[in-house]
């Protein structure tokens, strides 16, 4: 017979044990304590291509060589890249099969040529691998579907883009958009267009897209234009006296049909310039979508060096500011830009996925030195607003989609801002840079950003092993008990 000591014993170790289980991480599908989420996106770079060589992701085969064309003996092996400004290779639909290859993913040199095979690390890329190494990288989130800029930026909004994959576009997309739940809900939002530095933006910058000025990139891709194949955007679109952002592959909204026909919807697609003033005057969107003028998009033939400098400016605005406490920021590619990956997409639908790009979470309570290796796409940005702020799905993605949730350590305090100097690099040791960067933080911190530096994160334990470790105490505890009683009991 257990004693009532005993019992009382169990059941409080019992509850211990699922409140260190609940403390851990929130689970999927649960609102998390963060009140800004902040999608940075940039353009046209694959997983293999930015972290391919990051230590501990699922990186860069040993070994791998292409073929420079079906049948030849002629190989291309993987090389580190030195060219900050590479050509990038097609993009489209069908350069995208092809490059897949029916999940052999041995296409990329036959559409790109042998630069789709070089790659970069910290050399080039001290920024994103110093952020990786603070905070979260991604080395399994996908472009939600097998194509280009455009139908990627709509799944980033819709989790569909209407069937649209290649050719020409139609005129309005009848998709309805998270924004027209967001509305309703009290939720704010904005979609940044053309951002770039603080007192740099230009009108006519913010509505240019690269990809139909490169219409051999694209493939026979264009918008609205009456001339096939030209690559044109048509007349409404760039222009130096457009002064609102317009129609373009980057932001699909204005022919959105929902939200091109409600002005209060569409007057939420903003020029990126508002951004810096939005967050230093107190009106930062509980969600923002943030996206870059040409010149620092990253997209081929803009490098990187400039991207990672525009990104870092914009995340330490950010961080000096009264949002640092409570933000997600994530900063993903849009496409792969015809740089070789050699991870096969999951066929999940007809459209997809895409191949893998690049993704990263800065927050103050992301894990530290984290690589998540859980499948994402576009769509889960999706139900991550959905589940945060109890929103339906828009579609059948969204809804089985994962959600962003072992990335966060919600026992840990919130941790200090990491402000990098865009105008000096820095060194990047995986061993150190977190102590360092931790050490150096007092000194850069600003009246505005007073979070204290927390436990690291990097010792937190997974949900798994607090599981296993809270019941063997509760077990230990439990033998200890009736060790105890059994001594306690009366001689016979």
């Amino acid at each position: 017979m257990i004693s009532r000591k005993l019992q009382i014993s169990i059941v409080g170790l019992m509850m211990i044990s699922a409140l260190l289980v609940t403390t851990a991480s929130p689970t999927s599908g649960a609102p998390l304590p963060i009140k800004h989420i902040i999608i940075i996106m940039q353009e046209n770079r694959s997983f293999d291509e930015y972290f391919g060589t990051y230590p501990g992701v699922n990186g860069i085969p040993a070994g791998v060589e292409l073929t420079v064309k079906p049948g030849s003996l002629k190989t291309v092996a993987p090389y580190l890249e030195t060219n900050p400004n590479p050509a990038g290779g097609p993009h489209s639909w069908e350069a995208a099969h092809e490059s897949y290859d029916d999940g052999k993913m041995d296409g990329f040199v036959w559409t790109s040529g042998p630069n789709a095979m070089g790659y970069y690390d910290y050399h080039m890329l001290p920024y994103y691998w110093t952020y990786a190494a603070n905070y979260v990288l991604f080395d399994n989130l996908f472009e939600s579907v097998l194509s280009y800029s455009l139908p990627a930026h709509l799944y980033l909004v819709a989790g569909q883009s209407g069937g649209y994959v290649t050719g020409k576009a139609p005129p309005v997309f009848d998709v309805k958009t998270i924004m027209e739940e967001l509305k309703p809900a009290g939720i704010s939002w904005k979609y940044y267009v053309g951002t770039t530095f603080p007192g740099q933006f230009s009108p006519a910058l913010m509505n240019e897209d690269p990809d139909p000025t490169d219409n051999w990139v694209i493939g026979n891709i264009w918008l609205n234009s009456t001339d096939e194949g030209s690559g044109s955007l048509g007349p409404q679109a760039t222009g130096p006296d457009a002064t609102t952002p317009q129609y373009g592959l980057w932001n699909p909204l204005p022919h959105i049909a929902d939200v091109m026909n409600d002005p209060t919807l569409l007057s939420h697609d903003v020029p990126g310039s508002q951004v810096y003033t939005d967050i230093q005057s107190g009106n930062l969107p509980q969600v923002s979508w943030v996206m870059p003028n040409y010149l620092v998009s990253e997209h081929p033939n803009a490098g990187p060096v400039a991207g990672q400098k525009y990104v870092v400016t914009l995340v330490n605005t950010i961080m000096q500011s009264q949002y640092w406490k409570d933000s997600a920021i994530f900063v993903v590619w849009d496409d792969w830009g015809g740089f070789y990956d050699h991870v096969p997409p999951p066929m999940i639908d007809e459209y997809g996925l895409g191949f893998r790009v690049p993704a990263l979470l800065i927050s103050p309570y992301a894990r530290q030195d984290f690589v998540s290796h859980r499948q994402y796409e576009f769509s889960s940005f999706l139900t991550l607003i959905e589940d945060q702020f109890g929103l339906k799905a828009l579609t059948n993605r969204d809804s089985t989609a994962n959600s962003f949730a072992d990335e966060f350590d919600f026992n840990q305090a919130p941790r200090a801002p990491l402000v990098l100097d865009p105008s000096n690099p820095p060194a990047w040791n995986q061993q150190t840079s977190t102590s360092m960067s931790l050490t150096s933080i007092a000194s850069q911190q600003t009246s505005t950003s007073s979070t204290p530096i927390g436990p690291s994160p990097a010792t937190t334990t997974p949900a798994w092993a607090i599981i296993l470790a809270a019941f063997a105490v509760a077990a230990a505890a439990i033998i200890a008990v009736l060790v105890a009683n059994r001594r306690r009991a009366p001689a016979q």
